[in-house]
Formats: structure tokens, C-alpha cells, sequence
């Protein structure tokens, strides 16, 4: 994982996925309440007859309040769940969201507080151990 900015101070970070291992310690920095921002795909409708009709998705930059976090460790998939709190103008404020964070990923991290431990596993997912292939 890397960091590309820290702002201790105002309780931000953003770190970079670099590796599939990445996800599972993000899956233990983020908590519930705190806010992730990230480019996501969403899903957009148009309404006919009464009816909502899928046209297709768009790339955006979205922050969510994340209520809810998934991982699947034997495909390594990793989501966030919540209320968008920020977006583009057409993306109603409050309505729900899932992020899909992969490798290779930017996410700006909000929290009230960094504890020790959070600041801990990235400085450990920071370190790569070597994979060496024994014949």
C-alpha cells in the first residue's frame, strides 16, 4: 500500500492499493462512520411509463459514509457500503452506495480520530514480503 498523503491533523489519509493483500488491511483501517472517497461506477436510470430503466453506468468520484464493510478473502473483494455525502451534482446527497475497491485503487480515508492500531497496519501492508518460489 502507499500513502500519498497524510493529514493526521484533519483526520485524512490517501493510500493507493497496490496489492491484492492491501484490501484486507483496509478492510481493518476503515471503520464504521468513517468517510471514503474514491472513483466508482453508478448505475444511471431514466424513468418512463413510471417505470426505472437502467441506461448504463458512469465513472464518478463519490465520498461515502461507510454503514456497512465487506471482504471476501478467497477472491479478495473488498466494499463499502453507505450514504453518498458528497458527489456530483446530479447524484442525490443520502441515497446509498457501494464502493468495490480493487488493486491499483486511490482512497481518501476520513476519520475523527487515527488510533495507534490503524496507523500500525498500514505501516505493515507498506512492508512487502517477498514471495519466493521454491523447485
Amino acid at each position: 500500500m502507499k500513502i500519498i498523503k497524510s493529514d493526521l491533523k484533519h483526520g485524512i489519509m490517501v493510500l493507493k492499493t497496490e496489492v491484492e493483500e492491501d484490501l484486507w488491511y483496509l478492510k481493518h483501517v476503515v471503520d464504521l462512520g468513517d468517510k471514503v472517497k474514491s472513483r466508482t461506477m453508478r448505475s444511471e436510470f431514466i424513468e418512463r411509463s413510471g417505470k426505472k430503466i437502467k441506461t448504463g453506468k458512469r465513472p464518478m468520484v463519490l465520498t461515502l459514509d461507510v454503514e456497512k464493510i465487506e471482504f471476501k478473502d478467497h477472491v479478495y473483494k473488498l466494499r463499502f457500503l453507505g450514504k453518498i455525502i458528497e458527489g456530483p451534482d446530479d447524484v442525490p446527497l443520502g441515497s446509498y452506495h457501494t464502493i468495490e475497491v480493487d488493486v491499483g485503487n486511490v482512497l481518501t480515508i476520513t476519520k475523527e480520530k487515527w488510533e495507534k492500531y490503524h496507523l500500525e497496519k498500514i505501516k505493515k501492508a507498506q512492508k512487502r514480503i517477498p514471495k519466493i518460489l521454491l523447485t
